[in-house]
């Protein structure tokens, strides 16, 4: 028996593998059994075809199971006819579910996969709804996105669904400011507001964020605005409305007519009719065009703001639409915490109030905003006047604890882990380069088994042991689409707090806000490989961005000692702002900058994110410790084609 496989012997002493028995039986019960009928005891009419099949093939699917042995009227008939509802099953989509049951091995593509899952939810049959699953994951693309999407959300199929919703989840997330924005409006309300408020959202910063949204929302109401929404001063409202005047006129004259004379001008109408309905799909092409200027008064020479119009688009149909469609929801998003104008220019932040202001929206974001920015900075320079003498007369016997740490080696974890000074010392000293160390102090979860390669050897071979033993600390996990809305969270006062990324911050500006009151920032990074290749030698990073008196970005930095491997982390970079860089913005000499942060990465297991409490410690115009909460990928997890985006959150936090 060659490679522990099982052996069947016949009377002959000749053996025959397992496999070859098993594929031998599946080719005769396919050619004789499904497509010869051979010793067929069961029709099956459905969808106007009629099916000769065999019920002990049937029993595989406990639906079949359940109806051709329970109690029920088809038990034990020769002929049953199938009635199915669901308006995804197609002929096509049950007959690949039939196959499957003879062993068939599905020849799925886009337009049948759809069809094929609904057939195998509706029999109950798991093992091809699996296949489905698969097929249409790995088949999502920007032309395939809305049918998958939609089916995900408008129809329930259990674990399955909720697989597809994910895996669309994470390409929306990816692609939507990019790639997808022209079939944003084909999502519903709910999602679309969801995904612009979310930090898993990539987008490169918070002004983006904002213009992605109002461009979103606004195509997303033209494309479902009716004739009727028109205002009275457009012009083709008033066409319109002459138009359905004179037919009315028509329609009261034929009163008056008798005789031969009624039955043409019956006909004279109908012909009318015909030649007005041909019109009416140019008029409607020209509509959404026109909207836009026929919602101006006459009077009004200055262009309306986006805002502006995406109220008096709304405005006009309220009453028509449910309260998940009602401008509340639209309101909201620009209102409640879920735009952060803290982390937009000054310039921005006051074009921003005056649009929320001429679309007749609460102003107390922006306003909050303003005073969030200048609270920062005096709590930051304070922070900076009263522990830079502490942080500098440590510092020497710190470096010597550094040295030490980097040596021993990784056996108590857990009390590093919890505690704030030992994960100070741990901080790599050993590098001011660019070749970066890493650290991490916050609570230690369950290893990511799919996502580092070093889990999946179990040795962590490749790696030096210094990023072995802080990838160990790594908290990663999948994340899933929430069919609920949670914003704000449960327990917490609307008024007063927002949550954004996992970090509640004070919607309402206090002088004694502490660092992790403020509202977290927000940033996102895309690297594109040349060739479509990692370069092992050389760092990827990203453009740098201004937050808290210090200069953020996200780094790659390859942590192999044999280079030619690609096995990478990803993680924020913090550096002080130097005095000759050219910005009118403050600057943060602190020897110590003590941040919470959140990566979202897309890779081939889905959208994972990365989250922990790092220290970032500052010398002569360095950081030594660069990266702080990082996530590990080799080459095998990231999507092949695409280029890699990174968001980011970030907070500080105080000491």
């Amino acid at each position: 028996m060659k490679g522990g496989s099982e052996v069947i012997r016949g009377g002959g002493g000749s053996s025959v593998s397992v496999v070859e028995a098993g594929m031998a039986l599946c080719e005769h019960v396919q050619r004789q059994g499904l497509q010869g009928h051979l010793f067929s005891d069961i029709t099956l009419i459905c969808m106007g075809k009629e099916y000769h099949l065999h019920r002990i093939i049937l029993s595989q699917s406990s639906y079949f199971y359940s109806l051709l042995s329970g109690p029920w009227k088809e038990n034990g008939k020769p002929r049953i006819e199938l009635q199915i509802d669901d308006p995804n099953v197609s002929a096509e989509g049950l007959e690949i579910a039939l196959a499957y049951m003879y062993g068939v091995n599905p020849k799925l593509n886009g337009e049948n996969a759809m069809a094929a899952l609904a057939a195998g939810c509706f029999l109950c049959m798991e093992n091809l709804c699996d296949k489905c699953v698969q097929f249409i994951v790995a088949d999502l693309r920007v032309d395939t996105f809305v049918p998958y999407q939609q089916l995900s959300e408008r129809h329930c199929y259990g674990r399955f669904a909720d697989s597809i919703r994910n895996a669309c989840w994470t390409f929306l997330c990816t692609h939507a400011s990019r790639e997808l924005v022209h079939l944003l409006p084909k999502l519903s309300l709910q999602v679309l507001c969801r995904l612009l408020k979310s930090d898993e959202l990539w987008v490169l910063s918070e002004t983006e964020r904002y213009k992605l949204a109002k461009q979103a929302l606004l195509d997303w109401k033209l494309a479902r605005v009716k004739p009727t929404s028109l205002t009275p001063d457009c012009p083709v409202a008033k066409k319109t409305k002459a138009k359905a005047q004179s037919n009315r006129k028509s329609a009261r004259n034929l009163t008056n007519i008798s005789g031969s004379n009624k039955k043409a001008a019956h006909k004279a109408t109908r012909l009318n009719s015909k030649a007005e309905r041909k019109r009416k799909d140019a008029v409607a092409l020209s509509l959404v065009e026109t909207v836009k200027d026929c919602s101006l008064p006459s009077n009004e020479t200055v262009p309306e703001s986006d805002l502006r119009r995406l109220q008096r688009l709304w405005e006009v149909d309220e009453a028509e639409l449910s309260k998940d469609e009602s401008f509340k929801v639209v309101a909201e998003l620009f209102t409640g915490g879920g735009i952060i104008f803290a982390h937009m220019e000054a310039d921005e932040v006051l074009l921003a109030k005056n649009e929320l202001q001429e679309a007749f929206l609460p102003t107390d974001a922006a306003n909050d905003s303003m005073w969030h920015s200048v609270l920062l900075q005096c709590r930051v320079l304070k922070f900076r006047e009263t522990h830079n003498q502490l942080d500098e007369s440590s510092e020497d016997d710190e470096d010597e604890d550094e040295m030490d740490d980097e040596e021993e080696e990784d056996d108590d974890d857990d009390d590093e882990v919890d505690d704030d000074d030992d994960d100070d010392e741990e901080a790599s000293d050993r590098d001011t380069s660019d070749s970066d160390g890493w650290s991490s102090d916050h609570s230690s979860q369950e290893d990511d088994d799919s996502n580092s390669s070093a889990n999946r050897d179990g040795t962590g071979a490749g790696l030096n042991a210094q990023a072995f033993k802080r990838l160990k600390t790594q908290s990663t996990s999948l994340v899933s689409f929430s069919s609920a809305d949670t914003y704000p969270p449960d327990g917490v006062n609307e008024k007063c707090w927002r949550t954004t990324g996992g970090f509640t911050w004070m919607a309402k500006p206090n002088v004694e806000m502490q660092l992790a009151d403020f509202p977290p920032f927000r940033f996102g990074a895309e690297f594109v490989f040349k060739d479509k290749c990692w370069t092992p030698c050389l760092d990827l990073k990203s453009r740098e961005v201004f937050y808290g008196g210090s200069m953020w970005k996200i780094i790659a930095s390859n942590i192999n000692q044999d280079k030619s491997q690609d096995d990478w982390l990803f993680g924020v970079h913090c550096r002080p702002l130097d005095t000759w860089e050219p910005t009118p913005t403050y600057q943060d000499s602190r020897q110590k900058v003590r941040f919470m942060a959140k990566l979202y990465i897309k890779t081939c297991h889905g959208l994972r994110c990365v989250t922990g409490t790092a220290v970032c410690k500052m010398r002569h115009q360095a950081s030594h410790v660069r990266h702080a909460v990082g996530m590990h990928l080799s080459r095998t997890d990231v999507v092949d084609d695409e280029p890699l985006r990174v968001s980011a959150v970030v907070q500080l936090i105080d000491d």
